[in-house]
């Protein structure tokens, strides 16, 4: 009699057990739900390089920083972007905006034979969905949304591209120019308060980092209490 009484004991605690795994388990299932995973790596290592980001600048968190990177103070990869140094080398100087799904990327060797390295100046906007390699931007440029800039351009300080352009392999823009078209071709000066405006732009677009870089919490929003 006191062994079944100590079997159907036994029985029931390993009844209960099993009940209260299927319930830890339930639990951990309901709160992939409502915790914060991402599996994305927003700043990767290549080939013993890694990138330097400023502590004040904004690498947005489905945007991606590979290999020898270094990006400045007040400067921002927005939503999509790639920044790609995993061939050569990618500098983005201050306050410098690389904005939604646009991609940067060095080559290893270009067939103008100049270097295949990319320079992006102070101050410059590169609009959405834009695409450069092996170039270089130098100060205060405005680069308007979709436009493709190839290996060897080089746009000097305060020059502007209209949207959708393409600036082909070697292709030098002077200072102070409006281009457009596929392939790029000078249109006019730039104006000085259009200068004045692209500088302002590019302020206004670290303050709007800032803005995003601080709902970023180790936390999720789950937990936020506002007041």
């Amino acid at each position: 009699m006191f062994r079944n009484a100590l079997r159907a004991t036994c029985r029931v605690l390993r009844q209960s057990e099993e009940v209260i795994e299927r319930c830890a388990a339930k639990a951990d299932n309901a709160n992939k739900f409502t915790e914060m995973y991402s599996l994305h790596r927003t700043v990767l290592p290549m080939k013993s390089k890694s990138p330097v980001i400023d502590p004040t600048a904004f690498v947005a968190t489905n945007a991606s920083v590979i290999g020898d990177v270094e990006i400045s103070t007040g400067s921002a990869v927005w939503y999509g972007s790639v920044v790609r140094g995993d061939s050569n080398y990618v500098r983005i100087g201050t306050e410098s905006h690389i904005q939604d799904r646009t991609v940067v990327s060095g080559v290893s060797a270009s067939s103008t034979g100049l270097p295949g390295s990319v320079s992006i100046g102070n101050n410059v906007v590169v609009g959405y969905g834009s695409v450069l390699s092996g170039c270089r931007i130098d100060d205060n440029c405005r680069i308007g949304a979709g436009c493709r800039i190839l290996e060897g351009a080089h746009l000097e300080a305060n020059s502007c591209l209209a949207p959708g352009s393409v600036v082909e392999q070697g292709k030098h823009i002077p200072s102070g120019e409006y281009w457009a078209g596929n392939p790029a071709k000078y249109v006019r000066k730039v104006g000085e308060h259009e200068k004045e405006e692209n500088l302002q732009y590019s302020r206004d677009c670290t303050e709007l980092s800032e803005k995003h870089a601080a709902e970023f919490l180790p936390y999720g929003t789950l937990y936020r209490q506002d007041n």
